[in-house]
């Protein structure tokens, strides 16, 4: 019975670092992402796909362009572990007219992914 309660602990010891390791590897890729600066004043009217994955999220999104300003971002495809909660920051995209806005908080990697999928469907926009 000792043996087995060791092995377990073993087991679950070596499983909480190795999550902690890789969501720290996640985190710290997702701060790399790099986005091109874009005025979206300079794209024009339409409809442009992005995309944009790390790690186990993915996101495809559809960023309309109206008179010089983001009218709507639709989330295509938000795969994600528990980073549901970024969802809310298109909603701050459209607002501030920009993709350049602050992560939500505990959903940092999600929001960075979502952050840089609209901004490479702008830079669609700017060719």
């Amino acid at each position: 019975m000792k043996k087995i309660l060791i092995i377990f602990l073993g087991t679950f010891i070596f499983g909480f670092v190795s999550f902690k390791v890789f969501s720290a590897k996640i985190v710290k890729d997702a701060s790399a992402l790099e986005n091109t600066f874009i005025e979206v004043k300079n794209i024009p009217d339409g409809s442009y796909k992005g995309h944009s994955e790390l790690g186990p999220v993915i996101v495809d999104v559809n960023v309309i362009i109206k008179n010089g300003k983001i009218e709507n971002i639709e989330l295509l495809k938000h795969q994600n572990g528990f980073g549901n909660a970024a969802n809310s920051i298109v909603e701050n995209m459209v607002q501030k007219n920009t993709y350049n806005v602050d992560a939500i908080s505990g959903a940092t990697v999600s929001s960075k992914v979502i952050i840089n999928a609209v901004n490479n469907a702008l830079e669609v926009g700017l060719f």
